[in-house]
């Protein structure tokens, strides 16, 4: 057999193979009475295990270690779930491409008003559908929540907390009474039962990423101690 046979059976170019035997990875096969290489079937074994692994990610010269194959399941296994990751933020997208479903976005800020805290609820439910964080079954609460007169009352009353508190300073006396109501009305709120449907995400964010002005990042704190118990 000939190199070019055994390029072609590999998946590879010719020179990839010599590179394979300049490397030590493969063995050199024997030569014919005109010094050209003649590969038997155990040579294309031992070159088909070698280019599986670099495919893989294996580095030539961890080619023979132990743990290779091991090690190339591995590597095809991060790839896979790093594909899955994609995949899921581009279904996200096919049925989202701006974000939010667009009846959702409009219910959400004529419910809270053109405020700062409506319009950091819509970026946040934007980030989590591009992320894929968000489900359907995210969208359908969102809807029964706006539908409930005494979820838009309680998100009205929480917003105008949240802006008394971005007036206060850390250490003003209202905020602790401030925090406390907030705490007890967030579940109340659109946010009711939200959490629930939403799906494991990657995104390295939290309660620490949020912009906060004065005394929300008290209020933040607290929320996210809310949340770790």
């Amino acid at each position: 057999m000939r190199i070019s046979d055994v390029a072609r059976a590999a998946g590879c170019s010719v020179r990839a193979i010599r590179h394979l035997h300049e490397a030590g990875a493969v063995p050199e096969p024997a030569r014919t009475s005109g010094n050209y290489r003649n590969y038997s079937a155990s040579d294309l074994v031992a070159v088909l295990r070698a280019r599986a692994l670099i495919n893989a990610g294996v580095a030539v010269a961890d080619i023979h270690s132990p743990d290779a194959v091991e090690r190339s399941i591995s590597l095809i296994d991060a790839r896979l779930a790093l594909l899955s990751q994609q995949r899921t933020r581009l279904i996200a997208l096919q049925k989202n491409p701006v974000g939010m479903p667009a009846d959702v976005r409009e219910r959400l800020l004529e419910a809270l008003g053109d405020s700062a805290y409506a319009r950091s609820k819509v970026d946040a439910f934007d980030l989590m559908a591009v992320a894929g964080v968000a489900t359907p079954a995210t969208w359908e609460t969102l809807r029964a929540n706006l539908g409930d007169d005494d979820c838009v009352v309680a998100s009205r009353e929480l917003a105008d907390i949240w802006a008394e508190l971005g007036r206060m300073r850390e250490r003003d006396g209202r905020v602790e009474g401030a925090v406390d109501k907030l705490k007890a009305l967030y579940p109340l709120t659109v946010m009711r039962g939200v959490a629930a449907t939403l799906s494991p995400g990657d995104l390295p964010l939290d309660f620490g990423d949020l912009e906060v002005h004065g005394a929300q990042g008290v209020a933040v704190r607290a929320l996210a101690g809310e949340f770790d118990a």
